[in-house]
């Protein structure tokens, strides 16, 4: 009976840890969160970060801010490389293609030159 109580005490005190109370967790905070929330790479800065860094200057999580602004720089610096490596190898592929294409004639015209130098030679004897 007793560890049934302790059981119950338990699950009533691990379900009610979720419930922070606000108070507890200071208004910079909760701006970082909620704007962390909107974050996305082809988004903008959230409002809540703009937010955050003019009224909390000074603050951990306003230099946080920054630290994730320079993430999503350089995830958009990323991606644009990426796009442009892709139309670079589309280019690439076309011109191997093309190259494919000329090495097929070349070596057609290789085998009629060789026919033809047997054909010379036979015909002079």
């Amino acid at each position: 009976m007793r560890i049934f109580a302790c059981f119950c005490l338990f699950l009533l005190l691990s379900g009610c840890s979720a419930l922070i109370p606000s108070p507890l967790i200071s208004r910079d905070q909760q701006l970082f969160v909620k704007g962390m929330d909107e974050v996305g790479p082809k988004k903008p800065l959230p409002a809540e970060f703009v937010a955050l860094q003019k009224t909390y200057p000074e603050s951990s999580w306003s230099a946080s801010v920054e630290v994730v602004k320079a993430l999503l720089a350089t995830i958009k610096t990323q991606q644009e490389t990426i796009t442009r490596l892709q139309r670079g190898g589309d280019s690439c592929r076309q011109q191997n293609q093309e190259l494919q294409q000329k090495k097929v004639l070349l070596e057609e015209d290789l085998t009629k030159f060789k026919q033809l130098l047997i054909d010379l030679e036979t015909r002079g004897r």
